[in-house]
């Protein structure tokens, strides 16, 4: 050991004490943060309870059940949206049968053929219309003959010329 030389000596001292107790208080500081760091880390995965100044916070595997009922539930929508899309795409596509474009088809089939009657129709009725003019003339024009055939036979006229 070195026994004590002075003055000196316990400046040297006083200087180390100076120096060694923030450097300390800095590591205790650090390994405070990690030690805090850790402890919020645990009890994010192990989860804490209630108190009167903090809500529950659940468990990572609390959690994980949570997102994995979700995700049943997302799959079970998206299973019954496979199969509405699967009998829409039947329903439209032909296949010779009863879905609703074969059905459509036919329809439409029937539409232009009324439209097609229709206009056939029409057209005969034109046809009806312009052929009973002229045969109401024809009509009026014997009618008019007839008219002047009695005319000259009751004014004495005879025989017509």
């Amino acid at each position: 050991m070195i026994a004590a030389q002075g003055p000196l000596y316990t400046w040297y001292q006083v200087a180390g004490m100076i120096v060694a107790v923030p450097a300390a208080a800095a590591i205790i500081w650090a390994i405070h943060r990690v030690v805090t760091h850790l402890l919020l880390v645990h009890e994010v995965i192990i989860g804490r309870e209630a108190t009167s100044y903090s809500e529950a916070l659940p468990s990572m595997v609390e959690r994980f059940h949570k997102v994995d009922d979700r995700f049943t539930d997302v799959q079970m929508h998206l299973r019954k949206q496979d199969k509405t899309t699967d009998t829409l795409v039947h329903e439209l596509s032909m296949n010779g049968g009863g879905t609703l474009k074969d059905r459509l088809i036919r329809v439409e089939r029937k539409v232009d053929d009324l439209h097609a009657g229709q206009d056939s129709a029409a057209q005969t009725a034109r046809d009806v219309s312009s052929t009973a003019l002229i045969t109401a003339a024809d009509v009026a024009k014997t009618a008019v003959d007839a008219a002047q055939v009695i005319h000259d036979d009751l004014h004495g006229t005879w025989p017509p010329k």
